[in-house]
């Protein structure tokens, strides 16, 4: 439970964007890991005025000057700071274990805004911990949480997934602020800053499978407690919500989607990892390689308008299974320590290629400019001038690399429409000579084996 630099960076960024103050409570004592002289920093940095700043004797240039989590929190605009943990061995103010039955009176009702770094999922009656949680906030207060996704194994009772916020959130009918996923340079979790910052929207990580990669994530997550709140409400978790109303059936892995023929004839312990690192890890390399490195390149489009959703402000979405595209994107979702450099997938417009890729979805969502990434099965982006790719009569195609793996996933893509679709599109026979040029690829210029979709 520390205020660390990522921390202290998304805090001032979300009181630019949001600004607080009044009362506010914090979940256990919070450790300060950063120094007076970073919290100046920061603040000029966004543009951010500091407010209540203690007088300290005059140190050395270069000594940091150490704050307490209330002094901090003063500091960033807050009148009343108070800490609550189970117990008083740090000084909390408030002893109070979250698993508690009843929360004491003097509490209801009282804090403009909460602040968990890393509390919740060491709390075992979590459901009872999010009842106490919504006591404390008044109507309009705010839930400013960071909570452990990814690793930490035995550092608490849970990991928290970001689709526990949105569900809770929004079943209680809380307005969700933001959610985030924070991932931390490998061994620098408190003192550098943030690697990467996702801003998290439901559905983006149905395709993760393993897990991301080997680094640290969190989830932050803002919501603004509302008249109508409650905390009474428990949500199914919405993947499965979704099929229920659908009335199918738990999704299966991607191996029974897209390999039955290929599960009957290997036994489970040899699988090959195919597509996203959803088969078993282990195996030799050379069958890694000879299933994921490109050996063509092909293009595919242009893209019909029906296959274009609005995502955003200036940001659209593409569901790439519908055009039988099956690529490793920029999630990171091999389950490898190492962090994949991204997606191979370009997108032209009118033959020119947009960009940048592998952006920030909130960049493509707010302001556009041809960025784009693909994500899990999805593309976003962007067009060039920010006008509605369904209507501004432009063309936009897909460059993307050929692997036996996405090969092998786009014929069982193909067996599973209908004989008519197949007869007419060329695709099918044009894909079936990539095959007979696996064994030649070319050395050092992989257009030299373009072959176009129509």
């Amino acid at each position: 439970m520390a205020v660390s630099v990522p921390v202290l960076e998304l805090l001032f960024q979300e009181k630019r964007i949001r600004p607080w103050g009044g009362r506010l409570v914090i979940l256990g004592k919070q450790k300060v890991w950063t120094s007076l002289q970073e919290v100046q920093f920061y603040a000029q940095k966004h543009g951010c005025a500091l407010r209540n700043l203690p007088e300290f004797p005059n140190p050395r240039p270069s000594a940091p000057i150490r704050l307490t989590d209330k002094q901090l929190f003063r500091c960033l605009g807050f009148d009343e700071v108070v800490s609550i943990d189970s117990s008083d061995f740090e000084g909390a103010d408030v002893v109070l274990d979250l698993n508690a039955e009843e929360l004491p009176a003097s509490l209801h009702n009282r804090f403009d805004a909460l602040l968990d770094i890393g509390v919740l999922e060491h709390v075992f009656d979590i459901a009872r911990g999010f009842k106490h949680l919504h006591a404390m906030l008044k109507v309009n207060g705010r839930l400013l949480m960071f909570n452990p996704t990814i690793h930490g194994i035995d550092s608490s009772f849970f990991l928290l997934s970001p689709t526990l916020f949105h569900d809770f959130y929004t079943a209680n009918k809380y307005a969700v602020q933001s959610i985030k996923l924070l991932r931390h340079h490998p061994g620098y979790y408190h003192t550098a800053p943030l690697a990467e910052v996702i801003d998290y929207k439901p559905g983006c990580l149905d395709d993760c499978g393993r897990g991301l990669d080997g680094c640290y994530w969190d989830v932050m997550s803002v919501a603004v407690k509302t008249a109508s709140s409650t905390a009474d409400a428990k949500p199914i978790q919405r993947h499965y919500a979704e099929l229920h109303a659908l009335g199918k059936p738990a999704p299966r892995s991607i191996e029974e989607e897209y390999y039955p023929e290929y599960l009957e004839r290997v036994p489970a312990a040899a699988r090959m990892p195919f597509g996203q690192g959803q088969g078993v890890h282990g195996l030799p390399a050379l069958w890694r390689a000879a299933a994921n490195e490109p050996f063509a390149t092909v293009s595919i489009g242009p893209v019909a308008p029906k296959h274009i959703l609005p995502e955003g402000r200036f940001g659209y979405v593409i569901d790439l299974r519908a055009l039988g595209v099956f690529l490793p994107s920029d999630m990171p979702i091999d389950g490898t320590p190492v962090y994949r450099k991204g997606s191979p997938l370009l997108l032209l417009e009118d033959g020119k290629p947009l960009g940048p890729n592998h952006a920030m979805h909130s960049v493509i969502r707010d302001e556009g400019k041809g960025a784009f990434s693909h994500w899990g099965h999805r593309l976003y982006f962007s067009s060039s001038d920010n006008t509605d790719p369904r209507s501004n009569g432009r063309a936009y195609t897909l460059l993307a690399p050929k692997t036996l793996a996405s090969s092998f996933r786009h014929l069982a893509w193909l067996a599973a429409k209908p004989p008519r679709y197949v007869a007419r599109r060329a695709r099918f026979g044009k894909l079936l000579s990539l095959f007979s040029k696996a064994g030649a690829r070319p050395a050092a210029n992989t257009n030299a084996g373009t072959s176009k979709a129509a």
